[in-house]
């Protein structure tokens, strides 16, 4: 069974090559190369039915590219229809429009239920876990759900944008030990973050905020074997001094999550005097207030 964009793609392809429904099928009168009905082909496209892959690859050539193309067209556009809902999804959050953001968790819903595509299912559950860790009515993340995304997620071999959102989303839902794993997995593969700058932009992201989800939780031995993953990861002249700040950021939560409390306040003052020194008080401002809340908390 063909899913997610496939036919959505092939259309946005054929139109970009002027080329008529008739055209690709080769459903025309003396047509030496019939393939399948333009009636099927409008229907593929429209994701109302299925077509084969023979049939696929097939078509694909008419377009004047081969299957491995059409199947890398495939990937980039479920990446930027992923990628226009995550900025939304963002800009909601930041604004604390939830009622919005439910719009967008029903919208995905009505998607998914008219065109099978798995993409709106994802985007479903982003907003819904949104929605869930900040409490908004009675929604959760089930049992069921939180297994599908961990079974997706296994699935892929190279995370974009998409996997890794859906992954910080869903971190709250998934066991400690489940979230060690994909995270140890993928700094395994240097192949993968090494390729391109942007995968590793989107590594280090995702390293930075599993680090700290295991330093809130108290877990010194998943936070241990992170950071220093963390500070491997940036072990290159050419890091920039956004990510370098971030780690220090991170390296003195950590400390003082393993009451080495002198050491972690050293860097996170460090880290504000830094900041206020580049013209960011704000950001100054707010890691002397984390620093605060934490020392206050260890105190109680």
């Amino acid at each position: 069974m063909v899913e997610e964009s496939w036919g959505e793609t092939f259309r946005e392809l054929r139109e970009s090559k002027n080329l008529s429904l008739s055209k690709v099928s080769g459903d025309y009168k003396n047509s030496p190369n019939y393939i399948t009905s333009k009636v099927q082909l409008s229907r593929f496209e429209r994701n109302e039915s299925d077509i084969t892959l023979t049939k696929i690859s097939k078509l694909v050539e008419k377009l004047g590219i081969t299957f491995e193309e059409y199947l890398s067209y495939v990937r980039d556009f479920e990446q930027s229809e992923a990628s226009n809902f995550i900025d939304e999804l963002q800009r909601l959050t930041e604004l604390g429009n939830y009622e919005e953001i439910e719009n967008l968790y029903e919208k995905s819903i009505q998607n998914f239920s008219k065109m099978n595509q798995k993409i709106y299912y994802w985007n479903s559950l982003e907003a819904k876990a949104i929605l869930a860790s900040n409490h908004i009515k009675n929604y959760q993340i089930t049992e069921n759900e939180a297994q599908e995304v961990a079974d997706y997620l296994f699935s892929i071999l190279e995370w974009g944008q998409q996997e890794i959102y859906l992954f910080g989303e869903l971190l709250n839902f998934l066991s400690e030990a489940l979230i060690f794993e994909f995270i140890i997995e993928l700094l395994n593969r240097k192949s993968y973050y090494n390729k391109s700058s942007q995968n590793k932009e989107l590594i280090i992201l995702l390293t930075k905020t599993v680090t700290l989800y295991f330093i809130e939780k108290r877990n010194k031995q998943f936070s241990e074997s992170l950071i220093n993953k963390y500070r491997q990861l940036l072990d290159s002249p050419t890091m920039d001094i956004h990510n370098r700040k971030e780690f220090m950021y991170v390296e003195g939560c950590y400390y003082l999550m393993i009451d080495e409390t002198e050491k972690g306040k050293n860097i996170l003052n460090n880290l504000s005097n830094g900041y206020k020194a580049f013209g960011y008080p704000n950001i100054a401002k707010q890691v002397r207030k984390v620093l605060k809340e934490k020392l206050e908390n260890r105190n109680k």
